[in-house]
Formats: structure tokens, C-alpha cells, sequence
């Protein structure tokens, strides 16, 4: 290309990489956008490239997106860190059940995220939750709303009132005892993803009206001069299935060896997908395919996306739903 050397033609790519960022970063922070954690990007690492995406939030409580916390300020919540998640490049470990007893359990989780400097950073956390203490909170709480000058209850009897503030107890406790590993397990991937991107616990409504400028590295798959095993190894680690590149990895049988990994079949990408099927569907939607179904989704999204393809033989089908996560939040 034009006489210059693959080592030239990658050091000049980097550099412009790098200044493109960094360029991103200088216009955001005039603008007063929030930015999070570092703040430049020093160099390239090899194999990753930096990644900035913006994450609005809605500062309209009732959307789900914040909730109040004290002194004027608002904490975000699950729904809104699963962006943070997403935009950070944030992948988790299995999570750990570390206590468990009568209305309570605990369970560990460990997030992991590439440092700008392109050296891993591991962060676990725990959270656990009380029954006995969360059904004494919820108390409060209904009390509380039932007595409010605004309530629709206001006016009703101390008996009525208690009765109702029972029934939305039980209600409410039903419900997290029924997810409540699940409700654990989103507590302390909420704490690891604040940590790991450097947010703060708390904004005020105006800081939350401007948009998160989250700096990321993910795998340099647009890379030319890369060799095309080592851009389908890239494809894994970007999708966090670096499991398909080992020959003993989860879900693939013993026998199975890299060189027999099948060659893109160009045929088998334009099978059809039933029309009533779109490629950029919810989970749960994904979940209800068959599985025939689900894998040609799956490889029009990575023809979509123009990423090598990767074989389904051997996933399991929470593998295969896994998978899909991520190309949609890639």
C-alpha cells in the first residue's frame, strides 16, 4: 500500500486513533458533558482501540431511570447502569452465592473491563439482601405514602389504612422473594459497574440532563493487516465467548480442534429468517425461536455487523442467548 511497511501503516493508524479520541474527549468536555474516569487516551494498545460512547440518562424520576437518594441528589438504577454496562465494555464472571440462610442471601460478582492502558481491571463486589429488613423497610415506606397529605388514602380509617399498607407489603416482598438471588445479583453488578467506569454515587437533576461520556477499549477488529485468526479470536473477546477459542473451552467437545472451525459458508448467512422476525429483537423475544431460528438471526447480525463468523456447534442454548446480548450491545 503505496510502499509503506505494515509496522508504518499501523503506527500512523494508531496515532490517528488516538487523535480522533482525544479530539471526541476536547469537544464533550467543552459542551460540559460528564466524563467519568480518565479523562485522555494516551496511546493505543495492541489488538484494542479506544471506544467512546455517549449514555443519556432520563432525569424524570418515574421513567426508571434515577432515584432520589438525598440532599436534592439522585442515584441511578439498574436500568440506567445496564447502558453504563453496555457503552463500558463491562462482562461479568458467574456470580457467587457466598451466604445463604432463612430470608437471606448474599452473592458475589466480578466485573472485568480493559484499562486505557490496556491492562485488564478486575473488581468483585458483594450485596446482599435481608427479607426480615426489607419487609420492615417497605413498612415504612407504605405508611408513609398512605399518610401523605396527597394520598388518595388519606381520609380513610387507621384500620383501612393498615390494611392496605399490609397488602402492598406482602406484595412487595412476595416479589422479591421470588427473584430475590436475581435482585442480588443486579445490586452488586450495579456496584462493580459504578466502580469500574469511576461514576459517582449520587447527581444532582442538572448533571444528570447531560450526557455520560463512557472511554472504552474494545478488540481492533477493522484492522486490514490483521490476520484473519486472529480477527475471529478478536470477534470472541469482543463478544465475551472467548470459551470457542480453546479446544476443551465450555460447551465444545474434546475432539474439537481449531483448525477444523468451518469456513464462512456466504450461502448459509442469506438463509431466510421468517419475516415476521426482526434481527434487533429483546431477549426474551430471542428466547422464544427455535433454535434453528435463533441461529440464523444470530448470523445475519454478524453479517450485519461485518464480523467474522464464529460456529454454533457445540453452544448450549443459554449459550446461543448469551451471545445474542452481546452482539446487541455491541
Amino acid at each position: 500500500m503505496n510502499g509503506t511497511t505494515v509496522a508504518e501503516r499501523t503506527a500512523a493508524r494508531d496515532a490517528a486513533l488516538v487523535a480522533e479520541a482525544n479530539a471526541k474527549l476536547e469537544k464533550y468536555r467543552g459542551l460540559g458533558y460528564n466524563i467519568p474516569g480518565a479523562t485522555s487516551v494516551e496511546f493505543k494498545p495492541y489488538m484494542l482501540r479506544p471506544h467512546i460512547e455517549l449514555v443519556t440518562v432520563d432525569p424524570n424520576p418515574p421513567a426508571g431511570d434515577i432515584r432520589y437518594l438525598s440532599g436534592g441528589k439522585y442515584e441511578l438504577t439498574a436500568q440506567a447502569l445496564k447502558r453504563f454496562r453496555i457503552a463500558g465494555n463491562i462482562t461479568f464472571s458467574e456470580p457467587k452465592t457466598t451466604e445463604v440462610r432463612k430470608n437471606f442471601i448474599e452473592v458475589e460478582v466480578t466485573g472485568k473491563r480493559f484499562k486505557l492502558n490496556g491492562k485488564p481491571d478486575f473488581h468483585p463486589d458483594k450485596k446482599s439482601i435481608d427479607l426480615e429488613a426489607y419487609e420492615e423497610n417497605q413498612r415504612r415506606s407504605a405508611t408513609r405514602k398512605v399518610n401523605d397529605k396527597d394520598s388518595p388514602h388519606r381520609n380513610k380509617t387507621e384500620e383501612e389504612k393498615t390494611a392496605i399498607v399490609e397488602r402492598k407489603v406482602r406484595e412487595a416482598v412476595a416479589s422479591r422473594r421470588a427473584y430475590l438471588r436475581e435482585c442480588a445479583v443486579t445490586g452488586a453488578q450495579s456496584r462493580v459497574i459504578i466502580k469500574l467506569l469511576g461514576l459517582k454515587a449520587a447527581y444532582t437533576i442538572e448533571e444528570l440532563k447531560k450526557p455520560f461520556v463512557i472511554v472504552s477499549l474494545i478488540p481492533d477488529t477493522n484492522n486490514e493487516d490483521l490476520d484473519p485468526e486472529v480477527k475471529r479470536m478478536l470477534t470472541c473477546m469482543a463478544l465475551d465467548i472467548t470459551e470457542l477459542m480453546f479446544q476443551t473451552g465450555r460447551g465444545i467437545t474434546e475432539n474439537y480442534k481449531i483448525e477444523e472451525i468451518p469456513a464462512i459458508d456466504h450461502a448459509a448467512l442469506s438463509l431466510p429468517v421468517p419475516a415476521c422476525v426482526s434481527t434487533v429483537i429483546c431477549d426474551d423475544e430471542f428466547s422464544e425461536y427455535p433454535r434453528d431460528v435463533q441461529e440464523q438471526i444470530l448470523k445475519r447480525m454478524f453479517q450485519e455487523k461485518n464480523l467474522p463468523l464464529i460456529p454454533f456447534e457445540g453452544l448450549k442454548t443459554i449459550d446461543l442467548l448469551a451471545l445474542h446480548s452481546r452482539l446487541i450491545g455491541s
